[in-house]
């Protein structure tokens, strides 16, 4: 996320840049990939942004461009997939920035507020971009397939609007997934989907533990809102917990 034009900031095979300040060839750039995983993990807040330096872009000329991780911009990822010229292109995209909270949010008002706001910010853009790839999905007009989902998106969440059109062979797959894999939401009593972002080590139970309940969600809608995609019969495996 680019902090002096409020835009995502693509590093790409090909070209770096974002739309206000245009795009350079990569070539040109000399940028490694370490630098683009570094800009991806500069937390606002948490991490100083970082400074790209001595990058021609063809409305700016060479100067610093400091960029921040892309989920200032937009934590749910799919801004990068808008283009048409992926409308083939299967899309899977999981909601796991934070679940907002209800009520009390810490005691000191100033951090209290902000966090709040921000909180309430990205619940607003999340929901947002979340329908208008959902739209894309239903867009007789288009051909993207995928889905959309958060962590803690449940058998009842995907198999609701199934009943609402008496669509009896996806609510025959939905059965048959869960029939073949077991849900497994929790960890030493904390529900998965609750479990904060960090940068410290986690246990290997609870790696393991997110990582399934990541691949089961994604086997759940997908087999729920995708009728071209075969079922647990095809003898997928799932990770090990």
């Amino acid at each position: 996320a680019n902090m002096a034009t409020a835009t995502r900031f693509s590093f790409e095979p090909h070209m770096i840049g974002d739309y206000v300040n245009g795009f350079a060839p990569m070539a040109d750039a000399k940028v490694k990939v370490a630098l683009a995983a570094a800009t991806s993990a500069a937390v606002p807040g948490a991490f100083a942004p970082i400074e790209l330096k001595d990058v021609s872009l063809p409305c700016r000329g060479v100067d610093t461009v400091s960029l921040l991780d892309g989920g200032a911009y937009d934590n749910t990822g799919i801004e990068v997939l808008n283009s048409r010229e992926l409308d083939d292109v299967r899309t899977i995209c999981l909601a796991a920035g934070g679940i907002f909270k209800v009520g009390g949010y810490m005691k000191a008002p100033v951090i209290r507020d902000l966090k709040q706001a921000n909180s309430v910010l990205y619940r607003q853009s999340r929901a947002l971009r979340t329908r208008d790839m959902v739209q894309r999905f239903k867009d007789p007009n288009s051909n993207r397939r995928g889905s959309v989902f958060k962590l803690n998106t449940s058998r009842d969440d995907v198999e609701e609007p199934l009943k609402r059109r008496k669509d009896q062979e996806a609510l025959d797959r939905v059965a048959a997934f869960v029939a073949a894999y077991q849900d497994i939401n929790e960890y030493k009593g904390e529900e998965l989907a609750f479990v904060p972002t960090s940068f410290d080590k986690f246990e290997e139970g609870l790696s393991r533990r997110l990582i399934y309940k990541a691949w089961w969600t994604t086997g759940l809608t997908m087999v729920a809102f995708n009728d071209d995609l075969p079922g647990p019969s095809a003898g997928t495996t799932p990770p090990p917990v």
